[in-house]
């Protein structure tokens, strides 16, 4: 018996150490997508209600109707769902079949949903009422009458939808009304709703809600900013929300970020707004300032493209460790060092596998003075090589090498020596630091696969980084394609990969590829000092202790232009 549950143990350990366990969702952001605002509307409904007893409807291009209902949709804890003016989509009908609510709340006057959607909803066997009014004012004060009394309320501007959907999870949250306003003129219907009521929350700026309409309150707070994205990201700080998840969408067009306020609400996380290729500075800052940590992006990649969501994830303030994979001896100075400084200066862990001891480099036939059987260019063997970093022809015995003539075992050996020193001296732990060297001749995406994953299962929430798939030195590549072929497999969540492009291929190989590359340069000058550090132990030169410079041998003109210009290059 004992035998037995010692081999099941060792099976269990087998699995976990080898098996292609797929990461947990909840380590992953979360993309609500969908082909189109009708599907994206769907996948939120169905990421937070199992079922429903209310569902609200809008038109999806009537954001005047919609501004004010997310207050209600999470006083019913109700999805929001979007229909063409005429006709339900197959999708929003499938979804109000799944959900099987008793009642569905249509936002909007038949101009706006049709009475031939309201049949059609009838027809599901689910009844209806329809919130409506003469304009969008007297529409959001009929919703206010449904949130009941409040002693606040928030305003916005009802011709301009993107201060009303950066105030909405708050507002839905505290179960304050969102009432709209001209710019400078306030609506009797409005200013009835606001009469005796204790604050005023106003979101925009004077171009939004002018000054001559604030000033009729004499309780308010103003939430501004020089442009939506700042107001978003002010609705966190004029507030002075604890928030560690938001919710991000485009700026641009209002029908994510409506169905999307409600989920937001019920997840307590904030409403940020963005260009959907760049990343406001604004979004950017406050995500930094209030350690956001957790995210789900609205839209697809039309409306948060993937590179803003790989940047927001890059950049999020977290401790969890990094790890690199390390080609070859270098590497982890060339193309890594930058990275890796800030990364520590962010107090992340940082941990680095060697992945191979690089023996076959031509810096061994340089330190030798000649060519040998072992050489790659072995026909050669006995023929003398130039030294150009030393400008002579090296003589292991007079010079008094400690190993003599440096066999390819040898070299691979030292290699790794100076690997581990480099790394010491850019300030990597020495527990942190891995050699789980693969042979050349055996060097295949299927044993780097092997390899990887067993650092996957040791360090599950990290983030991993490594090579290029289209890096112009083939090693390279291969680390690339392999951590890729781990994503397509569903090993590692596509949000916490980086893939650099090495200082050969980036700035010495003319080769060109064909992506989004990022630029990163150091952010603490003093970082400096670590990898001129990291590079001196490449360049020593103390044949007498073993240590004969392998690096500079190698690629003496890498190292000479990291000093001088500290920066990488990576894409997501």
């Amino acid at each position: 018996m004992r035998k037995a549950c010692i081999s099941v143990l060792v099976i269990l350990l087998f699995l976990l150490t080898f098996a292609d366990v797929k990461y947990a969702d909840s380590e992953m952001p979360i993309r609500f997508d969908g082909k189109d605002r009708f599907e994206v509307a769907v996948n939120v409904s169905k990421r937070g209600w199992p079922k429903a007893e209310n569902v609200i409807i809008v038109n999806y291009l009537a954001f005047a109707d919609a501004l004010a209902a997310s207050p209600l949709a999470y006083k019913l804890n109700a999805p929001i769902l979007l229909t063409h003016p005429n006709k339900l989509t197959g999708a929003t009908k499938d979804e109000i079949k799944r959900l099987s609510p008793s009642k569905v709340s249509i936002i909007g006057g038949p101009g706006s949903v049709s009475g031939t959607v309201e049949k059609e909803l009838k027809d599901l066997g689910v009844s209806t009422e329809r919130i409506t009014g003469e304009d969008r004012f007297e529409v959001a004060h009929n919703i206010a009458k449904k949130l009941g009394q409040t002693s606040t309320v928030t305003l916005a501007n009802g011709l301009k939808f993107p201060d009303a959907l950066a105030i909405a999870p708050y507002a839905a949250r505290k179960g304050y009304p969102i009432l709209l306003t001209r710019e400078n003129d306030l609506p009797a219907v409005t200013k009835k709703d606001i009469t005796g009521k204790g604050k005023v929350i106003i979101v925009g700026g004077r171009g939004s809600v002018s000054d001559s309409i604030a000033n009729q309150f004499s309780n308010k707070i103003r939430i501004d900013g020089k442009d939506r994205f700042e107001v978003s990201a002010n609705v966190i700080s004029t507030l002075n929300l604890s928030v560690d998840k938001a919710y991000i969408s485009t700026g641009l067009s209002f029908a994510d970020a409506l169905t999307g306020s409600v989920m937001a609400a019920k997840d307590n996380a904030a409403l940020l707004l963005t260009s959907p290729n760049r990343l406001s500075s604004q979004t950017e800052q406050i995500i930094m300032e209030e350690d956001i940590e957790k995210f789900s992006f609205l839209g697809g990649n039309a409306s948060i493209s993937d590179s803003v969501a790989s940047y927001i994830m890059f950049h999020r303030p977290t401790d969890d460790p990094v790890v690199y994979f390390v080609p070859h001896a270098d590497d982890e100075v060339l193309t890594y060092a930058v990275d890796i400084r800030n990364a520590m200066k962010s107090n992340r862990p940082i941990y680095l596998v060697l992945l191979s001891k690089g023996e076959d480099s031509g810096a061994r036939d340089i330190q030798n003075g000649s060519y040998d059987e072992q050489s790659i260019n072995s026909e050669l063997a006995g023929k003398p090589v130039y030294c150009w970093f030393h400008s002579t022809y090296h003589d292991p015995v007079k010079e008094g090498y400690l190993h003599g003539h440096l066999s390819k075992e040898e070299f691979g050996d030292l290699r790794v020596d100076d690997f581990l020193r480099a790394s010491k001296a850019m300030g990597v732990a020495s527990d942190h630091l891995f050699v789980d060297t693969i042979p050349n001749t055996s060097l295949s995406k299927d044993n780097v696969i092997e390899k990887m994953n067993v650092y996957i299962n040791k360090f599950p929430n990290a983030d991993f980084r490594t090579m290029s798939k289209d890096d112009a030195h083939p090693p390279h590549a291969l680390l690339g394609r392999a951590l890729e072929e781990l994503e397509l497999r569903g090993r590692i969540n596509p949000y916490k990969t980086i893939y650099f492009v090495s200082m050969y291929t980036d700035r010495f190989s003319g080769k060109k590829l064909d992506i989004e590359k990022q630029h990163e340069e150091i952010s603490d000058q003093s970082d400096h000092d670590y990898i001129n550090r990291s590079i001196d132990e490449y360049k020593y030169f103390i044949p007498e202790e073993g240590i004969y410079a392998n690096g500079y041998h190698s690629v003496p003109s890498q190292f000479n232009t990291l000093s001088r210009n500290m920066y990488t290059s990576y894409y997501y």
